[in-house]
C-alpha cells in the first residue's frame, strides 16, 4: 500500500490507462486485504473510470467486485452499479451476490 501511495494513479498519462487499471487493480486487492472495503470500492469505481472496457473483461477485477459484494453488510449501491455495467445488463446485477 505505500508503494501505491507513491504514485497517484491520476498523474499517469491516459494512454496508459490499462496500466492505471492495473495499480487500481493492485490497490483495491491491497485494502480489501487490509479490511478497508471501502477504500477497496472506490479503487474499483476509479478502474472503472481510467478504462472502462479492460473492466469489464478482467478476471481479477470480476473476482475483486464479486468479493466486496459478498462480503459487505450493506448493500453498496455503486457496487451493484459497477456489476450491471461490467457485465453489460441491468438484469445481470440481480444475480450478482448481494
Amino acid at each position: 500500500m505505500r508503494r501505491a501511495t507513491q504514485l497517484p494513479p491520476g498523474r499517469l498519462p491516459l494512454f496508459l490507462a490499462e496500466r492505471r487499471t492495473f495499480l487500481l487493480l493492485g490497490t483495491a486487492q491491497g485494502h480489501v486485504l487490509r479490511g478497508d472495503r471501502s477504500a477497496a470500492a472506490m479503487a474499483l469505481l476509479d478502474a472503472e473510470q481510467a478504462a472502462p472496457e479492460e473492466m469489464r473483461r478482467n478476471p481479477r477485477a470480476r473476482a475483486l467486485l464479486a468479493g466486496l459484494l459478498q462480503a459487505s453488510p450493506v448493500r453498496s449501491q455503486p457496487l451493484r452499479e459497477l456489476a450491471a455495467r461490467m457485465d453489460g445488463t441491468t438484469e445481470v446485477a440481480a444475480g450478482w451476490p448481494q
